[in-house]
């Protein structure tokens, strides 16, 4: 059982890093060009 716990920890820790990753990128697409802070 203490192997599957770890096995199982190491994939929702690796899938963890990739959802934010993936966040990362996606948040920069949703945000509105030219971003809200570059007053022209």
């Amino acid at each position: 059982i203490l192997l599957i716990y770890i096995i199982w920890e190491s994939f929702i820790t690796k899938r963890m890093v990739m959802f934010g990753n993936q966040m990362t990128t996606s948040i920069e697409w949703f945000q509105s060009y030219p971003p809200s802070e570059h007053s022209y």
